[in-house]
């Protein structure tokens, strides 16, 4: 596959064909983990990494893999390459072990990284499978930085520590809560396929 094929497939999966805008997976962590930018931004960080190495595994293996058991399998896998992942980065940086580890269960329980590798990583390449994983980590991870800031602005009335509003406008608390994380990520839903269509249009 050439270059411009691969950039391709990375485009797909960063907002084309991420599940994160056409299906609406991993809204738990929009809901939880977007409260302030950091947690956000290490929350997106870490759901990229464990997609990366957990779909280039899954592809790898998926022509020894049972039908009848792949999804118990990919699920050990993703455990496996997640924990990896938390082993290497409390060896490397050990200052940081009891920060990092909260951002692991998000992860865990994501149905983003399983519904990826169903949709994706088992029936394509390793290579490929690795790139639109990158492609679909870095869009989640925007996804969750824009949702916090504007949970923020427009629910705090804040924008990292500096008042918005004056006068008589005043922030509506509900974009702080649930339901105004849910409308925030279908605007942005709502947003990137407009987006998506027309670049298809225009090819």
């Amino acid at each position: 596959m050439s270059r411009k094929e691969r950039f391709s497939v990375f485009l797909g999966g960063l907002y084309r064909d991420n599940p994160v805008f056409t299906a609406a997976l991993g809204i738990c962590c929009s809901i939880f983990m977007t409260y302030d930018v950091r947690n956000a931004f290490l929350t997106g960080v870490f759901t990229a990494l464990t997609l990366v190495v957990s779909d280039m595994v899954i592809s790898a293996m998926k022509r020894v893999i049972p039908k009848q058991v792949r999804i118990p399998c990919h699920m050990l896998l993703i455990f496996g390459s997640l924990t990896f992942l938390q082993f290497m980065l409390n060896a490397y940086f050990p200052m940081f072990e009891s920060g990092i580890n909260k951002y692991f269960l998000p992860v865990a329980v994501s149905c983003l990284v399983l519904g990826r590798a169903e949709g994706y990583a088992i029936k394509n390449s390793v290579i490929n499978s690795g790139v639109d994983a990158l492609g679909v980590g870095i869009g989640f991870t925007v996804n969750l930085v824009l949702i916090a800031i504007l949970r923020d602005v427009l629910g705090n009335g804040m924008f990292f520590g500096t008042p918005v509003f004056s006068g008589n406008v005043k922030p509506v608390s509900l974009f702080a809560m649930a339901p105004g994380v849910l409308f925030i990520s279908g605007c942005i839903c709502a947003l990137v396929k407009k987006i998506a269509g027309r670049k298809d249009g225009g090819e």
